[in-house]
């Protein structure tokens, strides 16, 4: 799996297969959702940077551009 922190959420994404089954989730801890993912940096991931990936889900963990991961 690539290391995706500090890269855009929208070029993560782009980056999986098409198929892959993809989480967003608002690292802020405010419970936002992630609706346009171009507005948004990733802060962690699952599976983790240099981890097998046969197609399990991926979970990216992110905040608004600009803001600080916490």
């Amino acid at each position: 799996m690539p290391d995706f922190v500090g890269k855009g959420l929208a070029a993560a994404r782009d980056s999986l297969p098409r198929d892959a089954s993809v989480t967003n989730k608002d690292a802020s801890g405010r419970g936002r959702i992630v609706i346009l993912e171009s507005d948004w940096t990733v802060c962690a991931q699952t599976p983790r940077p240099g981890a097998a990936y046969h197609g399990q889900p991926v979970t990216f963990s992110a905040v608004k551009i600009g803001e600080r991961c916490p």
